[in-house]
């Protein structure tokens, strides 16, 4: 029961997030298309609630799956969702024409962005050594250290904001 109502929580989530997606990023891949922002300040902070929610969610999956609840094929599964939502973030930063004034803000979160991108690679890794009956705890410190660059860098583009 446990495990139907986090897949649907899951489920709920990642679409309000695709949904929210939608609405800041409506440019095709690999066109060269400039996404034009009037409000730089409004982009980076959905941004960052966008990527609030996937680090939650990513969490609370990871939670799950190290406590048995969620195989590990199934999380994998959802942190391949979830990589696909921040790897569509990053591009969304990347492709906005921001003023030189928020260039070093923008640049600091995309790297707060792909170091997240790495922890949620890493934590499959995890998730391909418990399906293999190895052992993690040796693995748990590069997460947490993707982790907390993730955050040192989401800290320095707030302290970059004009």
């Amino acid at each position: 029961m446990v495990r139907k109502r986090g897949k649907i929580a899951t489920v709920g989530i990642l679409a309000a997030i695709t949904l929210a997606s939608f609405a800041v990023w409506l440019i095709p891949q690999n066109t060269g298309t400039v996404l034009v922002t009037t409000d730089h300040g409004v982009l980076l902070d959905a941004t960052v609630a966008i990527h609030d929610t996937l680090r939650e969610s990513l969490d609370e999956q990871y939670g799950l799956m190290l406590q048995g609840t969620v195989s590990s094929g199934e999380y994998a599964e959802v942190a391949g969702v979830i990589s696909d939502h921040v790897t569509s973030q990053i591009r969304t930063l990347a492709s906005a024409e921001s003023p030189s004034e928020w260039v070093e803000s923008y640049s600091q979160y995309i790297e707060s962005l792909r170091a997240f991108n790495s922890m949620i690679r890493e934590t499959a890794v995890v998730a391909e050594a418990i399906s293999a009956g190895e052992d993690i705890s040796r693995m748990e410190s590069r997460i947490a250290e993707l982790r907390a660059l993730s955050a040192e860098h989401a800290g320095l583009s707030d302290t970059a904001r004009p």
